[in-house]
Formats: C-alpha cells, sequence, structure tokens
C-alpha cells in the first residue's frame, strides 16, 4: 500500500529509524495537508480526526512555554527568545535571533497529554512542517526533546563553554 504522505526522519537521526506498518498507516491518517487553512475553509472540521482534543487547556500550555523557555536558556542562551502560537490543537515553535528575526523550527501536536506531543520539522526548503522521526526513533517528543531536534538542526548545538557542551565533549 503507497502512502500519499509519509513521515520522515529528523535529519539528526544517522540512516533514518524504521516504524512498523501499522503505526505508518496510523501516521498516514492523521497527516490532513488542508489542517493550516484558516477557519471557515472549505476544508474546517476535516482537522483534527475524531477524538483528538479541538484545544489545549490552559495549564498545558503554561507548562509548555516555561519548559520551553528553561530549555532555551539552559542550551542556546544566545538565542533572544523562544515564540509559541497555538491553532487548536497544534503548537508552531520559533526562535528569535539576536538581531530579531524569527526562525520557524517545529510543529507540536496536542494529543491529550503535556509531556508527549506529536512532532513536524520545519522544512525551510519547502516552507511547511513534516511530520518526523525523532533521534529517540519515536513520533512523539516532549516538548524539550522537540526543540532539542528542532535547534540542533537549525540553530546548532550548545555554544562552546556552556553545561551541556561540556558534559558531552
Amino acid at each position: 500500500m503507497i502512502m500519499p504522505h509519509m513521515p520522515t526522519t529528523c535529519p539528526q537521526v544517522p540512516g533514518g529509524a524504521s516504524a512498523s506498518p501499522s503505526l505508518l498507516r496510523f501516521l498516514a491518517k492523521l497527516h490532513r495537508p488542508e489542517e493550516d487553512l484558516l477557519p471557515g475553509s472549505a476544508a474546517e472540521g476535516a482537522f483534527p480526526p475524531e477524538g483528538f482534543p479541538l484545544h489545549i487547556p490552559a495549564s498545558t500550555k503554561d507548562s509548555l512555554e516555561w519548559k520551553l523557555a528553561a530549555r532555551r536558556l539552559e542550551r542556546w542562551p544566545q538565542l533572544a527568545e523562544v515564540q509559541v502560537r497555538y491553532r487548536g490543537p497544534l503548537v508552531y515553535v520559533a526562535c528569535v535571533l539576536p538581531g530579531g528575526e524569527v526562525l520557524p523550527l517545529c510543529r507540536l501536536r496536542y494529543g491529550g497529554y503535556a509531556s508527549a506531543f506529536g512532532f513536524a520539522i520545519y522544512r525551510a526548503s519547502a516552507d511547511r512542517y513534516e511530520d518526523s522521526i525523532l533521534p529517540s526513533g519515536g513520533f512523539e517528543a516532549t516538548p524539550e526533546e522537540a526543540l532539542g531536534c528542532a535547534c540542533g538542526l537549525y540553530v546548532g548545538g550548545p555554544p562552546p563553554g556552556s553545561r551541556t557542551h561540556a558534559a558531552v565533549h
């Protein structure tokens, strides 16, 4: 069976990772190219799939923003900030560079748990978000894992001399 759209691997996964065919079919059902259309469009109602939350609770939003800000300070203090936008069950994460340039990083999909989000990397070459496999081999990420994968790709590793850099090298 050929899927119209298959998730890609996060660029940090050497050689990619394998997933079961049933998991790939499930993810293909979740993917809806029209999910980024504005409310009121013809495709409204096609997303999210039945049984998925329509909105993220305020407590989860607070927790998510705190976790992302803490990880940014720990690993990428050179960034001015991490920006978060919400659209129903979707969370768009971007970083602000010291000069003020906003760099899209990833999209998280809330599935009912504050500690596990579906992950889609921003593909600058295609100017879109694409469901991705994380370095851990999974399709779900904690907010910190998602930021780590996306910043590792677009911003680079932690700056030399940082606590995290010293622990890794």
